[in-house]
């Protein structure tokens, strides 16, 4: 079983649509494990996200607000 380590649930596009909510989780996986799987979920590494912050526009402002509550790990 996984816990969040982190969880962090943010209104999309500035908040002009209520029904528009993203959750981001960080998780901590040991190399052994699985990552939880479903439709609706993406997931992606801390080495992931770090390339992605050098591509300007790869991440959504909402994506960006959530990454800086983990910038230690980064």
């Amino acid at each position: 079983m996984h816990y969040p380590l982190m969880r962090v649930r943010q209104l999309d596009e500035g908040g002009r649509s209520i029904d528009s909510i993203a959750t981001y989780s960080l998780l901590e996986v040991m190399p052994d494990q699985q990552v939880p799987q479903s439709p609706e979920d993406c997931w992606v590494s801390l080495g992931q996200i770090y390339r992605l912050l050098k591509i300007p526009g790869a991440l959504t402002n909402e994506a960006r607000s959530a990454l800086s509550l983990v910038l230690l790990w980064l």
